[in-house]
């Protein structure tokens, strides 16, 4: 009894000192684990989920009411109609004084590229990083054309937090106390949302930071990359998807993405896996545990996955694309998992997003935000401007108080018409918003883009803006290059080149003939 006694005691002791410090974050934390060795940021939504379980009973009754929601709407998986929905955006750029483009203060333009990525995953666009093997989500994300007074806006909000010393020194708090809150809204303007909040039930909300917890991607340690609240919690001020502007800015991350999810109402897929197997609520995506907990966390985990190693799914009803290896491989490439490999959502992923935006969102379907109040200030750009027959080259429109998604879906209420003229042969016309245009005459191309929108028509021509030649051919035979390095690697040279129309990696290997002939 004695020993027993003892034993219970010190058990209780441990207990007590866990309880004391259950607010520090470490490794072994198994709900804040890393993505993979080689990533230490994680998603702050779960945390975030937890605090208010635990505080607020009517949030405790809207997420049952959610999961039921889940489960009834997830078998609605087979093929959807084909609508494309338009959710409109607007992003706070939350800085510290630093130039546009500087520092925290990221620049319109990686902004506006970080809503072309996002749309590249959920559209599932060819030949992006977004083209796995799961659905096209059939949700697009807008920047906003019309703010909250009814004029122009490019749906960007830069917010200068440079007079704010807690949110200058340690940014937002999640699970410290050193920066500013999330939302609190006693005492004053005194967190993140108060500072800058459009309408959320017109606008999806996203704020920009440089720092959560006082970390960030360069602090060499875990971090918060974001985090976001369900879609029942639609028109609440506080309501929107907080990030990290080192994340934001990478192309391959996924952590908006994975953000907007929870935004519309997908958990992780290992849900609540702190004491076992994990589960989304989703029958098309595999009971599990997160990546971080296996042996090897690596996207070629290959191990039967104890949890669901009968699972057998079709996991895109568009393709008929089946998941059924037993593996970690089921999960694997899921947006809504901690992994570097995330490519793709399930066809009931998608029933869910969709009818939280129908049914919880729904708002957003009939906001203002889309809506041109003024005609277009027309301005576009091109991926290059000297090209050769055969050559395929892009076009952007750039222009204000238009709404883009990078997706070429097109809108209801504006339509594009462009014109490439060389004066000889007959016009090429497109009425894609973003053209891919293959010029297979010679000749010097005006190039036109017409805008029309509820507001009117307006246009811009650059004259001579396209010049297409022929390639050159080197047919001189005395021209040799050779080296005494050939046949050799000394870890050192040029490993990209970017020229024109060329970019091509190498590695540092010298071959033969001194080089490749791209």
């Amino acid at each position: 009894m004695k020993n027993n006694y003892f034993l219970l005691l010190f058990f209780l002791i441990i207990l007590s000192c866990y309880n004391v410090s259950g607010q520090k974050i470490t490794s072994k934390d198994k709900n804040l684990k890393n993505i993979t060795t080689g990533n230490s940021g994680f998603c702050g939504a779960d945390l975030l989920h937890k605090e208010k379980i635990k505080a607020d009973a009517k949030y405790r009754s809207r997420y049952t009411q959610t999961i039921q929601s889940i489960k009834k709407n997830s078998s609605k998986k087979s093929k959807v109609e084909d609508v494309i929905y338009k959710v409109p955006v607007v992003v706070h750029v939350m800085h510290k004084g630093e130039p546009a483009g500087y520092g925290s203060n990221i620049s319109d333009e990686n902004v506006k590229r970080g809503i072309e990525n996002l749309n590249s995953y959920w559209r599932k666009i060819a030949n992006t990083l977004g083209d796995g093997s799961g659905v096209d989500m059939k949700i697009e994300f807008v920047l906003a054309v019309q703010d909250e007074n009814g004029q122009c806006t490019n749906g960007i909000n830069h917010v200068d937090m440079s007079s704010v010393p807690a949110y200058v020194s340690n940014g937002v708090n999640r699970n410290e106390n050193g920066g500013i809150s999330d939302y609190d809204p006693s005492n004053g303007i005194n967190s993140l949302k108060e500072y800058s909040v459009w309408d959320t039930t017109k606008y999806y909300n996203v704020w920009i930071v440089d720092e959560i917890d006082n970390k960030n991607c360069y602090s060499g340690e875990e971090y918060f990359k974001g985090y976001a609240y369900y879609a029942f919690l639609h028109g609440e001020v506080y309501d929107g998807t907080v990030i990290l502007a080192c994340d934001y800015s990478d192309e391959s991350s996924t952590t908006l993405a994975h953000e907007m999810g929870h935004a519309f109402n997908l958990q992780h897929t290992f849900n609540y896996d702190e004491d076992g197997c994990g589960d989304d609520s989703i029958a098309d995506t595999p009971s599990h545990i997160r990546p971080s907990s296996l042996t090897n966390p690596f996207c070629d985990n290959n191990e039967v996955n104890d949890c669901d190693p009968t699972f057998n799914q079709v996991i895109n009803p568009d393709t008929g694309f089946v998941r059924n290896s037993g593996t970690h491989q089921d999960h694997m490439y899921n947006y809504m998992n901690y992994t570097d490999c995330a490519s793709e959502f399930t066809g009931g992923q998608r029933a869910v997003s969709i009818t939280a935006l129908i049914e919880e969102r729904t708002s957003f379907l009939s906001s203002p935000a889309l809506t041109p109040p003024a005609k277009a200030d027309v301005s576009f750009t091109a991926s290059v401007t000297y090209a050769v027959v055969g050559e395929t080259i892009t076009f952007e429109d750039q222009s204000s108080c238009t709404p883009n998604t990078y997706t070429n879906t097109g809108y209801g209420n504006v339509s594009f018409l462009w014109t490439f003229n060389n004066g000889v042969d007959a016009p090429i016309t497109l009425t894609d918003q973003n053209p891919e245009v293959t010029f297979n005459k010679l000749g010097t191309y005006d190039v036109t883009l017409q805008i029309t929108n509820p507001e009117g028509t307006s246009s811009l021509t650059k004259t001579e803006h396209v010049s297409v030649g022929t390639a050159m051919v080197d047919t001189d035979p005395t021209c040799t290059i050779s080296s005494i390095y050939n046949n050799a690697n000394f870890g050192v040279g040029v490993t990209n080149l970017s020229f024109y129309t060329l970019n091509n990696a190498t590695d540092t290997f010298i071959p033969a003939n001194s080089l490749n002939d791209f």
